[in-house]
């Protein structure tokens, strides 16, 4: 199972210049911009997380059809295989780092939790693929986002926005752009503190898709805080206390 499912995973990688660092278990960690000099790195990560995903949809169908044993058993348990992406960009330690008889070719620095923990953030919201801000800088126009919230992560005292890497320009059909464009109306009232108008258009964004994980986030938050109103000096920060 992991050979069928790391191999094609770890491949899409290193088409795009890419580093793989290590597998953690079913995880893989890899990086971009090092030891080749990428100046585009944010983007060549966000690309590959897209293709990532996608290429999960065709596997499924792919061992679905082609019988095989170990997918049939997830199936009858009503097991759902997938996975979730964290990106980060910024300054890391990237070189050969170990102890004296055995090494790896890693990085290390804030950068590289703040990933780490953007992966697991993306249980709250229902989402698969979560970016830092710093990667939407680094990508501008060139891929589309979906603004998700403030955080907090845990273990850190400064708020970073995160977001939904959604796909390229010309990959978002009008359903989507639909939801959108309701789900940035209803997050303006909400930092606006007016929490009843942000309770209705939530709800009307969840009439678009049903099951959309952010929008249903926002909802429940707007009940809290119509029964329990947010401090004056509340800056709308969503303080995470898990990983």
């Amino acid at each position: 199972m992991l050979t069928d499912y790391l191999s094609p995973m770890t491949e899409i990688i290193h088409n795009h210049e890419g580093t793989l660092d290590k597998y953690i278990g079913d995880a893989i960690v890899g990086f971009f911009g090092s030891p080749i000099k990428t100046p585009d790195h944010a983007f060549r990560g966000c690309v590959a997380a897209l293709e990532q995903q996608a290429l999960l949809v065709e596997l499924k169908k792919k061992w679905e059809r082609d019988g095989v044993a170990w997918y049939r058993k997830m199936q009858q348990a009503r097991l759902e295989m997938s996975f979730r992406v964290g990106l980060n960009t910024g300054r890391a330690k990237v070189g050969n780092f170990g102890s004296q008889t055995t090494k790896n070719y890693t990085m290390i620095g804030d950068i590289v939790n703040l990933a780490a923990r953007l992966e697991g953030a993306n249980k709250q919201y229902n989402t698969l693929i979560m970016a830092s801000e710093f990667i939407v800088a680094a990508c501008s126009s060139a891929i589309m986002f979906r603004e998700l919230d403030r955080i907090k992560v845990k273990g850190k005292t400064e708020a970073v926005g995160v977001f939904e890497v959604l796909g390229l320009p010309d990959q978002l059909d009008s359903e989507l752009e639909a939801l959108l464009e309701v789900y940035r109306r209803a997050l303006d009232v909400y930092y606006q503190r007016d929490f009843e108008q942000s309770r209705r258009i939530f709800e009307s964004a969840l009439e678009l898709r049903p099951g959309d994980g952010p929008s249903r986030v926002y909802l429940d938050r707007c009940y809290a805080y119509l029964e329990n109103p947010p401090p004056d000096e509340w800056d709308g920060v969503y303080i995470m206390t898990t990983k």
